[in-house]
């Protein structure tokens, strides 16, 4: 049984990049490209891991949004640039995610 994994990155390129990488590695593989479109995709697929380009996406998912279900304690990774701030990476942390990269 595949897992199923939300990758949630505005980024085109890299949002492809990272997709077909990781279905070679094995995951089923939703795409996102923008946050309201990965909150309706974790409402309907009810991923087992989601990857995040954006520390406000990973809040929403942990806080969750009046009228949408979707499982709050599902793993999240938040990707940051190289170079990103080491607050940044904290402040990921804060809003809930479970691993930044």
């Amino acid at each position: 049984m595949q897992t199923g994994l939300l990758l949630a990155e505005p980024e085109p390129e890299t949002r492809s990049y990272l997709g077909r990488h990781l279905r070679t590695d094995g995951f089923e593989v939703i795409e996102a490209g923008w946050n309201a479109q990965a909150l309706d995709l974790a409402e309907r697929s009810r991923p087992d891991l989601v990857i995040v380009g954006e520390t406000d996406l990973c809040r929403r998912l942990r806080e969750g949004e009046p009228g949408r279900s979707w499982d709050r304690n599902v793993p999240v990774i938040v990707l940051t640039a190289p170079d990103a701030d080491p607050v940044d990476r904290v402040r990921a942390f804060e809003r809930g995610a479970d691993a930044v990269v």
